[in-house]
Parts: C-alpha cells; structure tokens; sequence
C-alpha cells in the first residue's frame, strides 16, 4: 500500500492536470488537496479508537461507494458557493479518491485481506493487482509505537520509489499534453 506521501502525489498529479478554476489561495487548495489524496485512511483512526490502528483500514472507506459518496457531498457543498461548479467540484474529488484506491491496488499488501473492498457494499472481495508498482509500508498493530514504526529505512526506500513513479508519471503527463 503506498504512504501518506504517494497518496498526496498521486492526488497532485489529478489536481495539476485538471481543468477546474480555483479562486482559493494556493496554501488553502493544497491543504485541502492533501486531505482529500489521504481520506481514505480515515479508517486508521477507527481501529485507533481500539488500540489497533490497522483494525478497520483497508475497509468500507476504500470502495467506490466511499469515494461516490464523497464525491458528491462534496460537489453539493461547492455548489453552495454560488460558483456553477459543483458538479466539476465533485468530479475532482471522485478522481484525487480514486488515484489512492488505484495506488492502493497497485501496492504490495501483505495483510489479509489481500486487496481492498473496491465494489464494497455489493461484496467485500478484495481487489488487487497481481502486479504491484508500489512497495509496502511496515507499521505496528498497535497505537503505542505506532508512529515511530513508520519511520525506519524500509519505508523511507518505499517513498522514495513513490516519489521516483510520480515523477516519471508526471514527466510522461507533461510531454503528452504537450504534444497533444
């Protein structure tokens, strides 16, 4: 599964290549960018409630219906600003949701259930890709040294490959438009 880091890249990857006018300050949209890149994860703060932050992740907030869901309060609460976007609003974040459930299912998951409940609540047969591009991050069941698992040479490897695959991704969508 990619990290916090992978997620806010690949949300920035959809945010820099999309159409949408935003009349916000830059520090307000990326802050807002970044937290919608990583919504999914939420689900580590329920497991957290428990003492195991791994308990609920991987669950029902990494489905379509999550991200549909979100999608569409959020093109709702836009809409409120009187601007007439809410419905490209909505459609932005359907797609920074879905390049973290993409990156999710491109990652190496060792924890079963392999894969996340992408067609959740229809089933919860995990979906994942037999081929991976992205490695995976170690952490610790448990909330009392949570944090400070993270930060080992394992997982440092694994963002700096998340950083490298953004990057060719990035260059790649640049030529392309450029070209097209």
């Amino acid at each position: 599964m990619c990290s916090p880091v992978g997620h806010s890249l690949a949300g920035a990857l959809v945010v820099r290549h999309n159409r949408f006018d935003f009349k916000w300050s830059s520090l307000k949209a990326l802050l807002l960018f970044l937290v919608i890149a990583n919504l999914p994860d939420v689900d580590f703060l329920f497991g957290w409630a428990q003492g195991d932050p791994n308990l609920y992740h991987q669950t029902w907030t990494h489905s379509l219906a999550f991200i549909f869901g979100v999608s569409i309060v959020s093109g709702l609460i836009y809409s409120l600003k009187g601007t007439g976007q809410g419905v490209q609003a909505g459609r932005l974040v359907f797609w920074i949701l879905a390049a973290h459930l993409l990156c999710d299912i491109l990652g190496t998951d060792y924890r079963p259930p392999i894969g996340i409940p992408l067609f959740w609540p229809l089933t919860d047969y995990p979906v994942h890709s037999p081929y991976t591009v992205f490695g995976n991050i170690i952490r610790v069941p448990h909330t009392e040294g949570f944090f400070r698992s993270l930060l080992c040479w394992h997982n440092f490897r694994v963002v700096v490959h998340e950083i490298g695959v953004m990057a060719g991704i990035y260059l790649f969508l640049l030529i392309f438009r450029k070209r097209g």
